[in-house]
């Protein structure tokens, strides 16, 4: 049940940080949850807030690699 959890806060986390980081630009809100929404992959939540962009998705595992805390971040489950 843990790891699941883990990923809920994960990914509020994330969405969290897109609504922050792209409201500064001045897209609507209309536009910002469109975008969340499309995101059909945990991974695709993550490049949004990471990149600005939900295509990206495969982008998050290279970013993900290459951080000192890749293991704890693979558990909680980024390759789902």
């Amino acid at each position: 049940m843990l790891p699941g959890l883990c990923r809920i806060a994960l990914e509020n986390a994330f969405v969290e940080a897109a609504w922050i980081r792209h409201r500064r630009t001045g897209r609507s809100e209309h536009d910002l949850q469109a975008a969340i929404d499309s995101a059909e992959r945990f991974q695709e939540v993550a490049a949004f807030a990471l990149f600005g962009d939900v295509k990206r998705g495969n982008d998050v595992k290279e970013e993900v690699r290459l951080s000192p805390d890749h293991r704890a971040l693979t558990a909680a489950a980024v390759d789902a």
